[in-house]
């Protein structure tokens, strides 16, 4: 014959496990959180650094410009985005691992002041530094204008 035996407190125990597995459970959820929420706010206070610099940039007159790097086969493809900038007026400086790039551009401002019409030059440059993934030979650089962008096509070493 089977006897059992009915244990008082083991419905207490059995809701005291039950209790343990949330509040771990909860504090799983804590820690996931605690994580996307430092992400996040990383993530902010670097887009309102970028910001802070491109404003200050602004106000001396000088702009990084844009830019993208890409490996094509045995060489890199570097696009610079100069809107505005003059022919005439841009400088590129190509090494084995990097290349800066400076560019003047000259705008006709009109604005109204006052209710009056008054027109005004401002200068402002575009300069900026790109590192390269990989070593490149500067002499076999070959540079295209295309309308606001100078495409730079460099051999790699």
């Amino acid at each position: 014959m089977y006897y059992s035996y009915w244990d008082p407190l083991e419905r207490r125990r059995a809701l005291m496990r039950m209790i343990r597995e949330m509040l771990r459970s909860l504090e799983e959820i804590s820690e996931v959180i605690d994580a996307s929420m430092e992400d996040w706010l990383s993530s902010l206070l670097e887009d309102e650094r970028l910001l802070e610099e491109r404003m200050r940039s602004l106000s001396t007159g000088e702009i990084e410009p844009l830019f993208s790097v890409r490996e094509v086969g045995d060489e890199i493809v570097v696009i610079v985005d100069l809107p505005g900038a003059e022919r005439e007026q841009v400088d590129i400086y190509i090494g084995e691992d990097r290349i800066a790039v400076e560019a003047k551009v000259r705008e006709e401002m009109v604005s109204r002041a006052f209710g009056s019409m008054y027109s005004g030059r401002r200068s402002m440059v575009y300069k900026g530094e790109i590192r390269l993934p990989v070593r490149v030979d500067p002499k076999g650089a070959r540079v295209e204008r295309r309308d606001s962008q100078l495409v730079i096509r460099l051999p790699k070493k």
